[in-house]
């Protein structure tokens, strides 16, 4: 449907931080892991090689465009793909961030939002929307605590993402249009234009 949203999410996780994890942030972290909604990766810091294969596969699966990153954590991403892709900063500041929220939330009100990921639900039941005295918002953690273990992450990226999406729509950089709609439109604008 036209005015959905269906959304896929990947986590990544060092397998060696899993003890810790289940322990202080979900028992459900191996559950997620074994059912393939989380992937595992050997070692202990984060394999950007794993993630870098997730990416590569959608493109080849899908017409993707572009990617929108957090500048804070962009690097390897330009290093791997800038000559194949274009990608796109996604600013985090609140004020820059925050017309993107209200997106994602208005979409969530209108249960446009499709994600059958659970780690999605979870990450959403912990976040929470913060306002400034100038009406931004922005999504944190629970009581505002940067330090919770509980993960926010993936809001982020449906807010990056449904913002961006809205933003193209309305500037008309996405055409929504099959093939036939397409041609139904110039035969009817060029019959219009007596052509």
């Amino acid at each position: 449907q036209e005015d959905h949203y269906f959304m896929k999410h990947w986590f990544f996780f060092p397998l060696d931080a899993m003890k810790e994890k289940i322990h202080e942030d979900n028992e459900l972290w191996r559950y997620w892991t074994d059912k393939g909604y989380v992937t595992g990766t050997l070692g202990s810091t984060i394999d950007y090689t794993a993630i870098f294969d997730v990416i590569k596969q959608q493109m080849r699966d899908y017409n993707i465009e572009c990617l929108l990153v957090d500048p804070y954590c962009a690097t390897p991403l330009y290093s791997e793909f800038e000559a194949n892709i274009d990608i796109i900063e996604v600013n985090q500041s609140m004020k820059y961030l925050s017309p993107f929220v209200k997106n994602l939330e208005e979409e969530i009100y209108k249960a446009n939002l499709v994600d059958d990921n659970p780690v999605m639900t979870w990450m959403f039941s912990n976040a929470e929307i913060y306002t400034d005295a100038n009406s931004n918002i922005k999504i944190v953690k629970p009581n505002g605590d940067k330090d919770s273990p509980k993960r926010i992450d993936g809001c982020i990226t449906s807010a990056m993402t449904v913002g961006y999406i809205k933003q193209q729509l309305e500037d008309g950089e996405i055409d929504l249009r099959d093939d036939k709609q397409r041609a139904d439109d110039l035969e009817k604008m060029l019959s219009e234009l007596n052509i």
